[in-house]
């Protein structure tokens, strides 16, 4: 029905484009929705209020949102992924989220965008959530790589900070892996640094620095992801196949490293619903070296967060936002600052959580 006698839309179709508006073949995934056409606006609101009514879903996460518009785009180049800025697409994704909001005003619309800044910063300040890929910079530093590249360091995860990008609202969904990536802690234990008796490759070693990756990721205020057992480490690669089954470990909690790695999301995952700095607009981050730190204010207390992403021990200048009595998070010990800035050694995947109340 609505064919043309080769598997492609027909003129007469209500709802696709005869040919996809995307030249470059990588962007094209079936038939190409007209989302210019009332038919298809319908068919996509019906959806989803047919989902929330009867399912109680609260949220959708919706695939390449950039796709959600007929404006053409060129095969190859620089514009070949959406760019520059399109306008008809804001629209689209703008109509869409009015509809899911009247419908259930505490629902959730998140877009996995993948364009230009000024358009994620319009979305993000209009209320949608954008899916925020960094996955490659925190397997770098994981890894124990900080090499520079385009001027800054590959291993630089700035780009986790919604305040970084320019906008106004906290609703960056920053993660480290999802079903589009290399799992880190398989890489991790494949490309691992080794330093003299540090080794990367070793699971424990492994398993502690993606603790320190978990600790920095979910300080950023904003939400994250999680991805499917990433918590416990998950190992099993990609294989460049992304959609393939992956064996189920419910297992992995019965190793004590893993079970440890574990606690730490979810002490983090407590941390940042009990302590108010952690949903502050009030932070600064210095992040693009091997140590790494975020210093979050709040009038309900402040948080310093710090990790050693290198291989080697680390002395540090470490910035706290006011001296007096601060207490390490997951060893419960007092640490007394005396200045503004202070000396620190760290251990390599060495992570620490200072409060201050």
């Amino acid at each position: 029905m609505y064919q043309d006698g080769v598997a492609r839309p027909s003129a007469d179709n209500p709802w696709y484009n005869q040919k996809s508006n995307f030249a470059n073949p990588d962007a094209q995934w079936g038939a190409d929705f007209n989302h210019e056409s009332q038919y298809t606006k319908k068919l996509v609101d019906s959806i989803c209020a047919h989902w929330m009514k009867y399912y109680k879903i609260d949220g959708f996460r919706f695939d390449f949102t950039k796709g959600f518009s007929n404006t053409p785009y060129p095969a190859s180049g620089n514009d070949s992924w959406g760019n520059p800025y399109d306008a008809a697409r804001i629209r689209n994704l703008k109509r869409i989220y009015d509809e899911i909001k009247r419908r259930n005003p505490d629902a959730l619309m998140i877009c996995e965008h993948l364009s230009d800044n000024d358009e994620e910063k319009e979305l993000a300040d209009y209320g949608l959530l954008l899916w925020g890929n960094i996955n490659y910079n925190f397997n770098e530093a994981t890894m124990g790589f900080h090499e520079f590249e385009n001027g800054r360091r590959k291993s630089d995860i700035h780009w986790a900070s919604y305040k970084e990008r320019g906008w106004s609202k906290p609703n960056l969904i920053a993660y480290m892996e999802s079903h589009d990536e290399e799992r880190i802690m398989y890489k991790n234990l494949t490309y691992g640094n080794v330093a003299g008796n540090y080794n990367v490759k070793q699971l424990n070693t492994s398993l502690e620095r993606v603790g320190a990756a978990a600790v920095m990721l979910m300080s950023f205020p904003g939400p994250k992801m999680i991805w499917q057992f990433g918590e416990l480490g998950y190992d099993y690669q990609l294989n460049d196949d992304r959609l393939a089954k992956k064996p189920v470990r419910w297992d992995y909690y019965n190793v004590p490293e893993r079970k440890a790695l574990y606690d730490v999301f979810a002490a983090m995952n407590r941390l940042r619903h009990s302590y108010p700095a952690f949903s502050t607009s009030d932070y600064t981050i210095s992040v693009g070296e091997p140590v790494k730190q975020i210093l979050l204010k709040s009038s309900g207390g402040d948080a310093c967060v710090i990790a050693n992403f290198d291989v080697v021990p680390v002395n540090a200048n470490i910035n706290f936002s006011k001296t007096g009595t601060w207490k390490e998070y997951f060893t419960n010990h007092t640490f007394t600052v005396t200045a503004a800035s202070m000396s620190m050694e760290l251990q390599p995947g060495e992570y620490r959580v200072y409060l201050n109340d």
